[in-house]
Formats: C-alpha cells, sequence, structure tokens
C-alpha cells in the first residue's frame, strides 16, 4: 500500500511537496487569510510497520522559528489519546519526525488538537446549564462565532 498524506479536515493542515518512498518533505501552510503558519495536523495513512521518515521543510521561516529546537511532534492512532513522538528532531531549519507506526492510520500534529466539533459540544453543554447564558461576541474572519 502507498503512503498517503491527508489534510482535508477540520484543523487539517500541511502539503505535500516530495514523496520518494518512505521519505516524505511537507511544508506548513499559512493560515487562512495570514501569511502567519506554524500549526500542522495530518493523517499519515499506509505506514503501518513500516519506518518513516517526515521533513517539514518551511519550519525556519515559521511564525516561532525559536519553538522548534527541543520540540516533539503529537501523534495518535485514535484522535482521542496523544503523546509525543520520540525522534523528533529540528536542525537548519527543517523538523524531521522520524516513525515506525504500529497501525495503518496515524495522526501527527503541532499539539494535540481541540476540533470545531469538540468546541460546539463543550459550548452547547455549558449553555444547558441552569444560569448561564450564550452570547456570541462577533465572528473570526472565517466565519466562526466567537463564544
Amino acid at each position: 500500500m502507498a503512503i498517503q498524506i491527508s489534510s482535508a479536515f477540520d484543523a487539517g493542515n500541511i502539503r505535500v511537496v516530495k514523496q520518494d518512498g518512505d521519505l516524505i518533505d511537507l511544508e506548513i501552510v499559512t493560515d487562512h487569510m495570514s501569511d502567519f503558519y506554524q500549526w500542522f495536523h495530518f493523517r499519515l495513512a499506509g505506514a503501518g510497520g513500516r519506518e518513516v521518515t517526515l521533513r517539514i521543510t518551511n519550519c525556519g521561516t515559521s511564525a516561532y522559528p525559536h519553538g522548534w529546537p527541543d520540540y516533539r511532534a503529537c501523534l495518535s492512532v485514535d484522535r482521542e489519546d496523544w503523546v509525543r513522538a520520540p525522534d523528533t528532531n529540528y536542525a537548519d531549519g527543517v523538523l524531521t519526525i522520524r516513525l515506525t507506526p504500529e497501525t495503518d492510520v496515524v495522526w501527527l500534529a503541532y499539539f494535540a488538537p481541540y476540533s470545531m466539533e469538540r468546541h460546539h459540544d463543550l459550548v452547547s453543554s455549558v449553555a444547558a446549564l441552569s444560569g448561564v447564558g450564550y452570547r456570541s461576541l462577533g465572528q473570526s474572519l472565517d466565519g466562526q462565532d466567537i463564544e
């Protein structure tokens, strides 16, 4: 099975630049309507039992490049429990993540994501409590309510 990278989901963000077998070069995409970028979140599929090297090549020009030294990527197999990838290295503007996933699908992110669905669940459950009122303060640049 060929290795696939996907970020076409809520809070997904990465672009495949080059793929040569189990070596994949990636770039973080800028935030919506912005030149800012730091966040990545993507799914790696088809790599179960294979040693994979993921290189995020544009970290040196991210919003906060001093945050990459000693940083370790987050990963999850179920999107509930997140751990730090032990073999994460930053050098010369490139963040390198080496892993051998035990399963065919693994999720990687800058930090454990908090999806908009989870946010909506929290707001709904709190707004339903006695004595609590709901208010939207406005909207974000992409039209999401700021609650």
